[in-house]
């Protein structure tokens, strides 16, 4: 089977090229290494399911894992993680045009450092004015598999790519009809494309004088106090009437910049910098010789000169 630029890559050779993407840079696990002793059968099944309409996606193997709070990770058979490379490879390239300049999570180019200095820069060219500081309560359980698809259905119009992402949305529920799965790699695309529904109402409704969005963190600049608060209401309205989304009551804050906003772990302010007290007490309790020189690149990096000081006293 053949493919176009415009329509999803189903061939054989489209598996394997997914294959190689997939296995690149991953650990050897015992169902990794058992997909791969018949790897050319196991990818023309795949490839055959697919281009008949017979695929059905497996089911999760969960772990948890505490890094900020208690997540449950949800992990794909390979045959799936397989299926979840070629579509992030198609809809990427498709969709990232889409995406506002001020999304920085999961993109080429972008990410965790680059989006804390762009927060930064902002906070020193606006320092006058008041920040909405928000993130959405249990995001990836919220999702509402029908809103996503509605969504997606938008921007893309190959009807073999739409059938075999809406297979795997609808793979895994935390309700009926809502959730995606952490583990995966499609989640990480239908995040942006999910919430770029709010990047717009934020840019062509509420105006802010600033936005930057990070995952479900984000920030907005306004000039005052009241128009911050309204800016609040009104984005708060819309995640719930619009997405079924609703802000974590603690983090929802309205303050001004030159007092400083939490994000991402930080303490920002329009003149530096520092890790906050939660994140610097899980980071200190994690330090260990063998990943010294991992942390002291993010303290060089995130820290305040305090913090720099006393991460050399470590060791």
């Amino acid at each position: 089977m053949t493919s176009n630029s415009d329509s999803i890559n189903i061939s054989l050779s489209g598996f394997y090229k997914s294959w190689y993407a997939f296995r690149q840079g991953k650990r050897l696990s015992r169902s990794i290494i058992a997909f791969e002793y018949d790897l050319e059968n196991n990818l023309d099944r795949l490839a055959n399911d697919i281009q008949n309409n017979h695929y059905r996606h497996g089911g999760y193997r969960h772990m948890k894992v505490n890094d900020s709070k208690p997540r449950d990770i949800a992990v794909a058979e390979v045959r799936d993680r397989v299926v979840h490379r070629l579509l992030y490879d198609y809809f990427v390239p498709r969709m990232d045009p889409h995406f506002d300049y001020d999304v920085w999570s999961c993109r080429a180019g972008k990410g965790l450092d680059a989006g804390v200095n762009r927060v930064q820069t902002l906070l020193a060219r606006y320092s006058n004015s008041w920040a909405w500081r928000g993130d959405v309560s249990k995001f990836f359980d919220s999702v509402d598999h029908h809103i996503a698809m509605r969504i997606v259905r938008r921007f893309i119009k190959d009807e073999v790519a739409l059938r075999i992402l809406e297979r795997v949305i609808s793979s895994y529920e935390t309700a009926p009809g809502r959730g995606i799965s952490i583990g995966n790699l499609t989640s990480q695309i239908l995040a942006n494309m999910y919430l770029n529904e709010f990047d717009r109402y934020v840019r062509h409704t509420i105006k802010p004088l600033a936005y930057v969005r990070y995952g479900d963190d984000f920030v907005l600049l306004l000039p005052s106090k009241a128009e911050a608060q309204s800016a609040q209401l009104l984005g708060a309205t819309f995640l719930d009437e619009a997405l079924h989304l609703t802000l974590h009551k603690t983090n929802n804050i309205v303050v001004p910049v030159r007092q400083g906003i939490h994000f991402l772990g930080l303490k920002l302010y329009p003149s530096g910098r520092l890790i906050r007290k939660p994140t610097w007490n899980r980071l200190r309790n994690r330090i260990e010789p063998r990943n010294l020189s991992s942390y002291d690149g993010f303290v060089k990096q995130m820290g305040s000169r305090k913090q720099k000081k006393e991460f050399r006293w470590i060791p």
